[in-house]
């Protein structure tokens, strides 16, 4: 056998490496390849034992085509640790410059409607089932026109035949708190509150001599306030409120408590609202005066003859 022969067929292919590196060049016809001079097989080559391989040239791992690669994406250039690190910082929102306190105050108590210098008539107008506000007339000179007084009745739990009347100022129940009395069908003695001191109603509101059939005179005496109710029964009922009256001096009035029109022609709105008028003689004592009118009407208002004076625990003089 030929020395070219044999090293032919026992050359070991080249590496891989080295076929990749060298750059595949693709040939001018699809169906055959130009082989370099120095790749060129020799012209004669003596027979072999095994098959016959006349005429057929084997090629060399050179000859062979090369599928290329398809190229590799363009590698992103990285960023060093130090600058990640600053490029997170400079994302990070800087620091406060100091601590942050939340603080919390109520909210400021609404102001509350005063009585004006002159007279003032307020009107008893319900606004639920069980609550009233005194609210200023629209015949006032004043503009305010802000309730006075919130006035809530509520049933006692352990007997619900008696009845607790609350008063507060301002429109809501939140306001601040004045006072209460507590009547009705009970057996304790009704009781009145005002002024951060509990009374009996009998030993508050007393029955005053008059002279007047159809007059009654009503002192309401509770700590340091005292003054006088005289209360006109015809020909309509009227409650004025006065100083106690020790001579014949004519006394400064207080207020007018006028009962609203059940019956007859109703020229107003306000002609069917129980209503008070307070004067300026009274404006130091208008929360005697309102405790004291709502007693007033509470008793006025209730059925009073033999069988059912003994349920009511009001004070006998006034049944």
């Amino acid at each position: 056998m030929d020395s070219d022969a044999v090293s032919i067929l026992s050359t070991a292919p080249p590496s891989y490496s080295e076929i990749e590196t060298e750059p595949w060049v693709p040939p001018n016809h699809p169906n055959e390849l130009e082989l370099q001079p120095s790749q060129a097989a020799p012209t004669s080559l003596e027979p072999v034992a095994g098959p016959s391989r006349i005429g057929h040239v084997e090629p060399t791992p050179q000859d062979r085509p090369v599928t290329p690669r398809p190229p590799l994406p363009p590698r992103r250039p990285t960023q060093s640790k130090e600058a990640a690190s600053s490029n997170t910082q400079r994302a990070l929102p800087p620091p406060p410059p100091q601590e942050v306190v939340l603080a919390w105050s109520p909210p400021p108590a609404p102001a509350v409607p005063q009585v004006p210098s002159g007279s003032a008539t307020y009107l008893f107008s319900s606004a639920s089932f069980n609550t009233m506000l005194l609210l200023p007339s629209a015949r006032n000179d004043a503009v305010d026109s802000r309730p006075l007084f919130h006035i809530t009745v509520n049933l006692n739990c352990l007997m619900p035949s008696s009845y607790i009347t609350v008063i507060r100022r301002g429109a809501s129940e939140s306001g601040e708190y004045v006072g209460e009395f507590e009547m009705g069908i009970s057996k304790d003695s009704s009781t009145v509150v005002l002024g951060g001191h509990r009374r009996l109603v009998s030993l508050v509101l007393t029955t005053f001599y008059s002279p007047l059939r159809d007059q009654k005179h009503l002192r309401w005496k509770m700590g340091e306030t005292e003054f006088m109710w005289k209360i006109i029964m015809k020909p309509s009922y009227k409650a004025i409120g006065t100083l106690r009256q020790t001579g014949t001096e004519r006394m400064p009035e207080f207020a007018h408590l006028v009962p609203g029109r059940l019956t007859g022609p109703v020229d107003n709105v306000e002609d069917r609202l129980t209503k008070i008028r307070i004067m300026p003689a009274g404006r130091p004592f208008v929360d005697h005066i309102i405790m004291s009118a709502l007693i007033l009407e509470r008793i006025r208002l209730t059925p009073s003859n033999a069988e059912t004076n003994v349920l009511f625990n009001y004070p006998e003089s006034f049944i």
